[in-house]
Parts: C-alpha cells; sequence; structure tokens
C-alpha cells in the first residue's frame, strides 16, 4: 500500500467515519395505522416472553474500540518502519490532520486507544507539522492529565505501565523538538519530580535520562534541577549497571 493509502485507511479507522464501518443499513419505515381500523383490543394476551429475556439492546459504538486500536496500529507501525516519510509535501499534508484526531484520542476512556495515541503522536510530533506548533499547549495540558491520573503510586501497572512510559516519551519530544513551545514552571517542576523518582527505577530510567536530556537541552532551569543533578552525579558511580552510568555521564554533559 502507497502512504496515502495507509493514511486514509488509517484515519478512517480511527476518527470512526470509514463508510464500512459507520453506515448503517436504512429499514423502511412502518407504515401509519389506518384510522378506519378499530383499536386493538385490550384483551389480547401479549407475546410469550422468549428464555432467558429480551436480547440487550447492542449499541454500534460497543466495538468501535476495536477499530480505532486497528488504525493507530496501522499508523504507528508505518510511521515506525518509514512507510510514511517527511521528504513527501503531500504526505504531510495528509499527516497534518492527524495531530488534532489523536489528540482527541487521549480523551478515551480506553487505555489501549491512548497508549495507542500516544505512541503515535511520539513519531508524528516529530515531522514539521503546522498543527504541532498549534496544538503543543492542548496536546501538553492533556499529557499532564494522564500524568496526574496514571503516574501516581501505585497506578503505573499492567497496561497503565506502557501508557505512562509513552506519555513521558510524548512530553520529551514535545520538550526538545517544539521550539515554538515552552513549558511553564510549574509544569517543569512537576516533570523534574517524576524523573527524581524515575532515576531509581530500572524499568523507566531510560525514559527519565531521555527526559532530563531534552529539559537540559532547552535551557529549561529551575532551582530543583540542581539537586536532580547531584543525585545524578552520584548515580553516575554508584549505579549497578553500566548503562545507567552510562546515562548519568551523558546527562551530566547536557547540564
Amino acid at each position: 500500500m502507497t502512504a496515502e493509502s495507509l493514511l486514509l485507511l488509517s484515519y478512517g479507522l480511527v476518527s470512526e467515519n470509514l463508510p464500512l464501518l459507520t453506515e448503517k443499513e436504512k429499514k423502511p419505515a412502518a407504515p401509519a395505522p389506518d384510522a378506519r381500523l378499530p383499536p386493538q383490543s385490550c384483551l389480547l394476551l401479549p407475546p410469550t416472553p422468549v428464555r432467558g429475556g429480551p436480547k440487550a439492546v447492542m449499541s454500534k459504538k460497543t466495538n468501535m474500540h476495536i477499530f480505532i486500536e486497528s488504525g493507530l496500529r496501522l499508523l504507528h507501525l508505518s510511521l515506525k518502519t518509514s512507510k510514511i516519510k517527511s521528504s513527501s509535501e503531500h504526505v504531510l499534508e495528509m499527516l497534518d490532520p492527524f495531530v488534532s484526531l489523536l489528540i482527541n484520542c487521549l480523551g478515551a476512556r480506553d487505555v489501549k486507544v491512548i497508549t495507542g495515541a500516544l505512541q503515535c503522536l511520539i513519531w508524528v510530533s516529530r515531522f514539521p507539522l503546522p498543527s504541532v506548533e498549534t496544538k503543543a499547549g492542548q496536546l501538553t495540558k492533556h499529557l499532564f492529565l494522564l500524568l496526574k491520573n496514571y503516574a501516581r503510586l501505585g497506578a503505573a501497572q499492567g497496561q497503565n505501565f506502557h501508557l505512562v512510559v509513552n506519555c513521558f516519551k510524548c512530553v520529551t519530544i514535545v520538550v526538545k523538538k517544539v521550539k515554538s513551545y515552552q513549558i511553564t514552571e510549574k509544569q517543569l517542576q512537576v516533570l523534574l519530580a517524576y524523573a527524581e523518582e524515575d532515576i531509581y527505577d530500572t524499568t523507566r530510567q531510560a525514559t527519565a535520562f531521555g527526559l532530563l536530556k531534552a529539559i537540559l537541552s532547552r535551557k529549561l532551569l529551575v532551582p530543583e534541577i540542581d539537586d536532580i543533578m547531584r543525585k545524578v552525579s552520584k548515580l553516575a558511580i554508584s549505579a549497578q549497571n553500566e548503562p545507567a552510568r552510562v546515562q548519568c555521564r551523558q546527562v551530566r554533559t547536557e547540564n
């Protein structure tokens, strides 16, 4: 499939606008009762109840999240395998509307949908798209809301863990790549608080170090960063594994 075909299919699946999924067969309207006929007798017995009771009414959106997840996976895989490239102006024009669509997906109730949208945003935010610049503030608000809801102590487990990791990766890309937008001092303090905890967590160290590098590369400084850098310096010596020590040294060179 061409990049254009992949984008059209992904957009249709994610936006719930793909005709094959959203078109509903139209049923003919029931004819109006003939006014000349006598009314139905109230003495007639109702129909015999079916075994197990009446079937529950299924909403057409009940399984829609499955199609949305499929669209997000298709988009993510296409971006990851470089089937969608920034060298084509036409492809960039088609990719730009995805920014708003993916941000809207962050408000979904399904964890897999949110995680899939974050994985796509991590890649999409690297492209020179107008919406990445104009929607950076809106995206950042959604990301911090997700961190508040899912990164609290004891919540980042199972599927939530992957959501939180991808959320931090997305924040890192916004901080590092979107030069026209700068997070607030309060938001920076919140990020540093998370990073301070995660540098000691082997499952999230890489994400924390990446975030610290992005913050330092943009020269975003607050008083709290000095304390974190002292801890990073100590960890560069005391960390049990070599990759963590290397990451610590790389962070120090950014300072």
